[in-house]
């Protein structure tokens, strides 16, 4: 049981590192200037808005411009308690203190 919660903890380990790596990225280019991106990601997005016409990337609405990087510390505290070995459930909600 000890090695499947290791196997489990590397998987979800590089999920979030990917995650934390990947949403910034992409997601930024709803909010950020092109030019400070490669072209490569550019494209990637224009592509991923023609092909599945996702409304909330081609038309950039306010409420989602205003979300951008709301989520990312979550993926982080995530990466932290999987690195440190810590309890990951805990470290993305907010806990209540006794």
């Amino acid at each position: 049981m000890g090695a499947f919660v290791k196997l489990l903890d590397l998987l979800l380990f590089v999920y979030f590192l990917l995650i934390a790596i990947v949403a910034p990225l992409f997601d930024g280019q709803v909010s950020l200037p092109k030019h400070i991106f490669p072209p490569v990601l550019v494209d990637l997005k224009s592509w991923y808005t023609q092909q599945y016409g996702d409304y909330l990337i081609s038309e950039k609405p306010h409420f989602f411009v205003g979300l951008f990087g709301k989520g990312n510390p979550s993926y982080i505290s995530i990466l932290k308690s999987l690195f440190f070995q810590k309890n990951a459930a805990g470290a993305a909600m907010l806990k209540k203190k006794n």
